[in-house]
């Protein structure tokens, strides 16, 4: 936690002090769930704005990867200002409830899997890179 290192409290007695003070500091001025953001510095996602944000850096991060990279440079050439809006509206469909997205995910990766198998190492891959980029920003 940031507060710990700013005031470099270092026994655990005096952590947990200024842990309590700090929470009820801020939750007699916070509705809980903002008391929690300040606190863990963990938020949920709540928005567009944040599938946004998560989508920009997981992709950020995956395009470059030496593992599944290669679906999007050179099995799949993607036009990313397209394809990223897209990958917004299935998620903001997902996990708020919007209808925006229209399109079928699962017949696009069967057919990127005709073009190129996509394999275990592929899956577990992109999965460890999406939680990575998922608990970095979000609970």
């Amino acid at each position: 936690m940031y507060l710990w290192n700013k005031y470099s409290i270092q026994d655990s007695y005096n952590q947990h002090i200024m842990y309590y003070y700090l929470l009820y500091n801020v939750l007699t001025r916070y509705n809980s769930y903002t008391a929690y953001v300040i606190i863990s510095g963990m938020r949920d996602i709540l928005s567009r704005a944040d599938i946004v944000e998560l989508v920009d850096r997981f992709y950020a991060e995956l395009l470059d990867d030496e593992v599944v990279g290669i679906f999007f440079s050179e099995v799949v050439r993607l036009d990313m200002q397209v394809h990223l809006p897209l990958i917004c509206d299935f998620w903001a469909g997902i996990l708020l409830g919007e209808t925006e997205y229209e399109g079928n995910a699962m017949l696009k990766h069967i057919r990127l899997h005709k073009k190129k198998p996509i394999e275990e190492v592929h899956f577990e891959r992109w999965l460890a890179l999406w939680e990575k980029n998922v608990y970095a920003l979000y609970e």
